[in-house]
Order: structure tokens, then C-alpha cells, then sequence
């Protein structure tokens, strides 16, 4: 397990160091201004753009920029945002929102779409069958903004069950809707998958040999064949939970949520190239440890994985 553990951190630097490779140069080697707008209607002086290029690095050569942040990424710091805060302490003001959002998602995208793909794969060709799958192409058809502002008007202004929007508490009734918006769509997909999965299971041997030893029907789901089925279920809620972190941004903008996604958009929207390059690389770090972690959990859902 050490041995495994340390060959998939060493994985890992190559995949960041890439990815924040890629970022860095498409925020700051294409075409356009980062101090357009900063001096409002009148254009920038020549001296206020000579120290910010020099003080951003933005005067030298791309690759010399670049290896100044990650010497800079190396020792922890993510760098001073074109407004001059740190990126580490306004991403760590923002992170327990983001994060309390995001499992709130998982959580409501594991249970029901587990519930819904067992109920459609223990039922196959039956009325609950074709309803789980009206409603979840239903779901997946309908994009974020649509389905938060309908959640919106029905669950927060019509019957008046959760806010409508979040304070800058952001307590856990008032992320309930939008955990649930975000969470809705990868439910979908998390139920097809389960469907998909349990119903090929259920025609297996072993599942045939379970049966013929007289085990109930809810036994041989449960215990033999529900198990063998999470696997690419799993697979795909851990790196679900990846792509909420990041893919918040809709969502946080719609229920004014002050979280990274709200962070990120900020920095897109007023062209901040070290907040957004700061951010998705920690992003891209959260998205490596998940998926280490969804590994390490294969091994006991299936004890024929090892990881020696």
C-alpha cells in the first residue's frame, strides 16, 4: 500500500504541473490587455502599466513567468491577485462554503441516484424502469440555470420550503437548494449508471448460483450483487465530486454563493490571470486527491483489488 500510495503522488506532480502549465498559458501568453478597465473610462498612463507589468512578471518571457509562480506554487504561495490579496487567504475564506455545497451535492447525487438505479434495475422493463429513465434524461437535458431558477420559483418563492438565496453565513438550510441544483444532473447520470451496472450483474453466474441456494431476492441485491455494482458508480461520484468544486460556478452565480466558483468568475470576468490560475490549481490538486482516494476505496468494495 506505501509503495502504491507514493507511485501516485509522484503521479501527481507531472498531471499539476502540467495542468497549471496550461492554465498559466492560456490566461497570460494570448492576445490582450490585463490592465484594460482597471483606471476606469480613461485609459491606463504609461507609468502605472510599466509597474504593474513588472510587478506581475508580465514584461518578461512567458516561460520565465511561469517558472517564477511555480517556484512560488513549490513553497505554497499562490500568488498576489491583480488587487492585491493573497489567493491563498481569499480561496480559504471561500473553500468551507464551496466545500459544504459540494457535499451536500454528493451526498444527494449517491443516495437517490443509488436508490433510483437499484429500484429501475431490480424492475427492469417495468413501469418504475421507464420512469427512472423519463426522469433522468429529463434531468439531463435541462441545463443549470434553467433547473436552479425553476427550483428557485417552485421550492423558494411558491411554497416558501428553502432561501432563495445564500447569506454570507451560508448555513446548511440555505445550501440545501442549490447542493441539490448542483447535484441533480451527476444523480442522473449516477442512477443510469447503477441501472446499467446492477442489471448486468444480475445475469451473472455467481448471482444464478445465489438464487439456486434459496437466498431471498433482496439478499442476493444487497449483498452479492449491489456490491460488484458500485464500482463504476464510485468511479464516477468521486470524480463528480472533482467537477462540482469547479463546475460551481453557474450554480454559486445564480444563488449568490460566495464560493470559489464565485471567486473564479469574478477573476474571468475582470480578467485577474493569478486569482484564476491560483484557483483551478487547487482545483486540479482536490480533483487528484479525490480520485487517489475513489482508488483506495476499490479495494474494499472488491477484495480481488490490491494495491501492493
Amino acid at each position: 500500500m506505501g509503495k502504491y500510495l507514493l507511485r501516485r503522488v509522484l503521479q501527481m506532480v507531472p498531471t499539476l504541473i502540467g495542468a497549471t502549465l496550461l492554465i498559466y498559458w492560456l490566461n497570460f501568453a494570448l492576445p490582450g490587455d490585463p490592465t484594460a478597465g482597471r483606471c476606469g473610462d480613461r485609459p491606463c498612463s504609461p507609468t502605472y502599466i510599466a509597474w504593474f507589468n513588472h510587478e506581475y512578471h508580465l514584461d518578461q518571457p512567458f516561460i520565465v513567468q511561469y517558472v517564477l509562480y511555480l517556484g512560488r506554487l513549490l513553497h505554497g504561495d499562490l500568488g498576489t491577485d491583480f488587487y492585491s490579496h493573497q489567493v491563498l487567504h481569499e480561496l480559504a475564506i471561500r473553500y468551507p462554503t464551496t466545500i459544504k455545497l459540494a457535499l451536500i451535492a454528493v451526498v444527494f447525487e449517491a443516495f437517490f441516484g443509488l436508490l433510483a438505479g437499484v429500484w429501475a434495475g431490480v424492475r427492469q422493463g417495468q413501469f418504475a424502469d421507464s420512469a427512472v429513465t423519463v426522469a433522468t434524461l429529463l434531468l439531463i437535458s435541462m441545463p443549470v440555470f434553467v433547473l436552479g431558477s425553476l427550483a428557485q420559483l417552485g421550492i423558494g418563492i411558491r411554497l416558501g420550503w428553502l432561501p432563495v438565496t445564500v447569506s454570507s453565513r451560508a448555513t446548511v438550510i440555505e445550501l440545501l437548494m442549490p447542493g441539490i441544483v448542483l447535484g441533480a444532473l451527476s444523480l442522473a447520470y449516477a442512477a443510469r449508471l447503477t441501472r446499467t451496472s446492477l442489471v448486468e450483474n444480475l445475469r451473472a453466474d455467481y448471482v444464478r448460483t445465489a438464487r439456486a441456494k434459496g437466498l431471498s431476492p433482496a439478499r442476493v441485491v444487497v449483498v452479492h450483487t449491489l456490491r460488484n455494482s458500485l464500482l463504476p458508480v464510485v468511479t464516477y461520484i468521486g470524480g463528480s465530486l472533482g467537477a462540482m468544486m469547479g463546475g460551481a460556478i453557474v450554480t454559486e452565480k445564480i444563488f449568490n454563493i460566495n464560493g470559489i466558483g464565485a471567486y473564479i468568475y469574478r477573476a474571468i470576468n475582470q480578467k485577474d490571470g493569478v486569482g484564476l490560475v491560483g484557483a483551478v490549481a487547487c482545483l486540479v490538486l482536490i480533483y487528484l486527491l479525490v480520485n487517489l482516494l475513489v482508488d483506495l476505496l476499490y479495494s474494499l468494495l472488491d477484495p480481488r483489488i490490491s494495491h501492493e
